[in-house]
């Protein structure tokens, strides 16, 4: 049956693919609000002027999507092993994965990775294979606990809301970590929000990230109050990973203190550090 969809979609694709070579430059990346989009993996060169490209397809809340992925004019299916190729033949790769190969560049040496996903904007980014994807990577972490309440951590940006939950200091269970969200480089805005039953806190302000790299706003203790760091991280190889921790190495960029509000500023039982199985 999805053969029948390879046709249809390659059609589509054809056409899209023309458009988008004859954008402007400063015009071919779709908004990531409504769109689908790649989260790349690798990105290594096969042979001279041929390159092999593997990620992921997200739909537009970053969670791994059945969709098509589209590269210099070979595409493959991301619903799981057995999704078609355009080409001819299947691939084995896992839910929302895709893997293309032999891949020409454009004129100006770029690849074009287009995405479809139903309910979804098509989504289109330029890689440069000797530069990386140009994107940044962020999620949030609360190495924080209360010894009367599970603390919630979240971290907003450009409408995205990343939300780690640690339980009580005595209880051992792990603290959570959402997979990562996508954005461009540059200045971001950000709001923060902890709330427990040791306290209540927030921060906003700004950071700045740098394309082809991963970070992550982590809750701390630092002299006994928490503050929130923003660490740069090794990047996850796929968009569902979400293995950072704790005792994971991360590389301070900016401290960021947090401000006390609501009932939380009255209290007098003091976090501590989350210890991690």
């Amino acid at each position: 049956m999805l053969h029948k969809h390879v046709i249809t979609v390659l059609a589509l694709c054809a056409a899209s693919s023309a458009i988008a070579q004859n954008l402007p430059d400063d015009h071919r990346q779709i908004s990531a609000s409504q769109s689908s989009s790649a989260i790349i993996s690798s990105v290594t060169q096969t042979s001279p002027g041929r390159y092999r490209i593997i990620g992921s397809v997200v739909d537009r809340n970053n969670t791994l999507a059945c969709g098509l992925a589209l590269a210099s004019g070979r595409c493959v299916f991301s619903c799981g092993p057995g999704s078609p190729r355009c080409e001819g033949g299947t691939d084995n790769l896992s839910f929302g994965g895709f893997d293309l190969f032999d891949l020409p560049t454009e004129k100006d040496g770029t690849i074009i990775v287009q995405t479809f996903v139903q309910g979804n904007m098509p989504g289109l980014q330029v890689i440069n294979p000797g530069g990386g994807s140009g994107q940044a990577r962020w999620t949030a972490f609360t190495s924080t606990c209360c010894d009367t309440s599970s603390t919630v951590y979240s971290v907003t940006m450009e409408g995205v809301t990343k939300t780690s939950v640690s339980t009580r200091c005595s209880d051992p269970t792990p603290t959570t970590q959402e997979p990562f969200a996508i954005t461009s480089p540059g200045v971001k805005n950000f709001t923060t929000f902890a709330s427990s039953a040791c306290a209540q806190t927030n921060v906003s302000g700004t950071v700045e990230f740098s394309a082809n790299s991963c970070y992550r706003f982590n809750r701390v203790i630092e002299n006994g109050s928490p503050v929130t760091y923003l660490e740069t991280v090794s990047c996850p190889s796929s968009a569902n990973a979400n293995v950072l921790h704790q005792a994971d190495s991360g590389k301070p960029v900016t401290v960021l203190p947090e401000n006390l509000t609501g009932n939380g500023a009255a209290s007098t039982t003091p976090e501590q550090p989350k210890i991690q199985p």
